[in-house]
């Protein structure tokens, strides 16, 4: 059996690896110079990629670089393969909604800076990152120039955000729901002399911490499984991010998340920005010296491709959401099926 894996990010090596592992050639087209994907603006160590070097030691791997594929390039491919699989990832970041929205720094411009790509914005020493997902750790922890023993950012860039001293992220949900990670969380209070505080909203005092044992009335989840193994884990989650969220602290410079927070507009005003909020129904206005717009990436708008072969879409070209380990449970999970369908063993 032959498949085509269209996308060269985590989700498409991923694919391609455990193909491989059923000993199923594989063919990967990549349309940059370089696999990776959006692997190469987060801030994990070039480690993780590693395994993937042996998939192009493998007999049974072709890695196609700089080569696009579109619609029309997939027609006529058809005959040369048995599947087809679409790892392109999203169609960009989404962007925010609502009157000033364009005002926003998109996190995928300060995420290329990373790399060496000149950062075209001057943040300034107050910066609102709006979303709450690990990404915006990774911006948090750049943005207070904090580089850990596996990354480097470029000295060039760092000269950008040198006078950053308050950085506030807002997230729509409360601190049960919110995208981020414990270790994300965690990677940005290991910042030295960093202060923290964080708040839920008018009805959520922010010096009160929800207490432990009351996670089961914050998950609909645990009510349903609350006898299960499963639930256990989740609690000793929530024991740890309520542990992080404990760590409330002063220091020289400030980070401060703010839960069950929506941004209703942003306006420019002189030099700043005027940004009008809502946390839990109080109305809060506020100015920064640049807002980023950390929401996620949009889905992919699927197109019948037009070919009698199966075709499978996995990691954002799915569904754009998750980390690198989310790819490969979907990598996964799609390798399984196409095994399925075409009853290889």
């Amino acid at each position: 059996m032959k498949v085509c894996v269209i996308g060269g990010g985590p989700a498409g090596l991923y694919t391609a690896a455990s193909l491989l592992a059923r000993n199923i050639d594989v063919t990967l087209h990549e349309k940059e110079a370089e696999v990776g994907g959006m692997y190469r603006y987060s801030l994990l160590p070039a480690s993780k990629m590693s395994p993937f070097a042996k998939l192009l030691e493998h007999k049974n791997f072709s890695l196609k670089l700089n080569s696009k594929v579109d619609l029309g390039k997939l027609k006529t491919m058809e005959k040369e393969f048995d599947a087809f699989v679409i790892a392109t990832g999203s169609d960009g970041p989404r962007r925010l909604d609502i009157p000033g929205g364009e005002h926003c720094v998109s996190s995928l411009d300060i995420a290329k800076s990373w790399t060496g790509e000149e950062l075209r914005y001057t943040v300034g020493r107050k910066v609102l990152v709006v979303g709450m997902g690990d990404v915006s750790m990774d911006i948090a922890r750049f943005l207070f120039g904090w580089q850990g023993p596996q990354f480097r950012f470029p000295k060039s860039i760092l000269e950008k955000v040198k006078d950053v001293e308050d950085v506030t992220i807002t997230s729509r949900r409360g601190v049960s729901g919110s995208a981020f990670t414990n270790s994300g969380l965690r990677s940005v209070l290991e910042i030295p002399d960093l202060g923290f505080h964080w708040s839920e909203g008018g009805n959520t005092p922010q010096n009160h911490r929800p207490r432990p044992e009351n996670f089961e009335e914050t998950s609909n989840w645990a009510r349903e499984h609350r006898d299960s193994e499963e639930n256990g884990r989740i609690k000793k989650w929530w024991e740890r991010r309520m542990g992080l969220l404990g760590a409330v602290r002063k220091g020289a410079r400030r980070l401060r998340l703010m839960f069950n927070t929506n941004i209703k507009s942003i306006e420019k005003v002189g030099a700043q920005y005027k940004v009008k909020m809502e946390q839990d129904g109080v109305q809060i206005e506020e100015c920064f010296d640049s807002v980023i717009s950390s929401i996620g990436f949009n889905r992919t708008k699927e197109k019948a491709p037009g070919i009698a072969k199966a075709v499978y879409h996995v990691g954002w070209a799915r569904h754009p959401r998750g980390n690198v380990e989310r790819a490969k449970e979907d990598a996964q999970d799609v390798v399984n099926k196409i095994v399925q369908t075409e009853k290889i063993q």
